[in-house]
């Protein structure tokens, strides 16, 4: 008998502990830009992305960019690139990631294309976890 309840005490503390990590990963999702933008840095950082790697790649994308724009989108996403950019010279890492999430699938075109590898990668992490 006793060995009864501690079987279900230690059931329901598991299945309690659960449901607190199930609110809490929804609680983390409310704010999906800022979430994705910290999955991201972690991911990357651990792949060790040096700042000055992505300062320069930054200006090569941008000048492609300004290149290859020709409609209202692409010129939301040069800002989000060029808001990374200064992100970067500010030392925010995590707000440079976040404003390059936002950039989206032309902008990761255009990336591969003027072979801006670490900023590909960074947008197409983005986009896999959309």
């Amino acid at each position: 008998m006793q060995e009864d309840k501690e079987d279900r005490f230690s059931r329901s503390k598991r299945i309690s502990i659960r449901a607190k990590k199930d609110i809490n990963m929804q609680g983390v999702n409310v704010d999906g830009e800022k979430n994705r933008a910290t999955y991201i840095s972690n991911t990357l950082k651990n792949n060790d992305i040096k700042e000055q790697a992505l300062a320069g790649e930054l200006s090569v994308l941008l000048e492609a960019l300004r290149k290859e724009a020709t409609d209202t989108e692409h010129f939301i996403s040069i800002g989000d690139v060029a808001n990374a950019q200064q992100s970067v010279k500010q030392g925010n890492m995590a707000k440079a990631y976040e404003y390059l999430g936002k950039a989206g699938k032309w902008t990761l075109d255009v990336a591969q294309k003027a072979g801006t590898q670490v900023i590909a990668k960074i947008i197409q992490s983005a986009i896999e976890v959309k």
